[in-house]
């Protein structure tokens, strides 16, 4: 019996593990599948959203906001559309829709790669230099681009690496 995320198993391994070990598997027929890594990475995306999802509308308060929400029209979002493209948008102006975007806010911070969630990075990384100072050195290590075997797996080259440790 197998699967990812099989009721019937005795250990239960998440999907993102069990995604981790197709990434791992050693003949790297999961790692060289382009639309296996977007397809599951998309999943994990949209898994991740749907539980802050869960976690926000079970919130008390989320019921008098979800009725602010509801009340908004398509002609107010157009207009609110225009106004940030043009930068003179101003988050005062309609407190129904600055409802929505806090709320859109709280979801996306959560997810993989979003903007929020880059956004939330940098206020971290802000508040870590606040609190620690600017760090003073910093060290990238790479490893060499002309000999190193995990160089040149990432280049494409037809390696064993078996054969070059053992």
């Amino acid at each position: 019996m197998g699967g990812v995320e099989n009721q019937y198993q005795q250990v239960r391994v998440t999907y993102a593990k069990h995604l981790r070990y197709f990434l791992s598997y050693h003949a790297y027929r999961f790692e060289m599948n382009t639309a296996f890594i977007f397809i599951t990475f998309n999943i994990l995306q949209r898994r991740t959203a749907c539980a802050k999802v869960r976690i926000l509308v079970s919130r008390p308060y989320f019921t008098s906001q979800s009725g602010e929400i509801n009340q908004l029209t398509s002609a107010e979002i157009k207009l609110a559309l225009n106004q940030i493209e043009s930068s003179s948008y101003d988050y005062q102006s309609n407190p129904r829709l600055a409802t929505l975007i806090k709320q859109l806010k709280t979801v996306s911070g959560s997810v993989m790669r979003s903007n929020q969630s880059r956004s939330n990075y940098r206020v971290e990384l802000h508040s870590q230099i606040f609190f620690s100072g600017l760090p003073n050195i910093f060290i990238t290590i790479n490893p060499c681009d002309l000999h190193h075997p995990l160089a040149m797996k990432f280049a494409g080259v037809d390696l064993n690496i078996l054969i070059i440790y053992y």
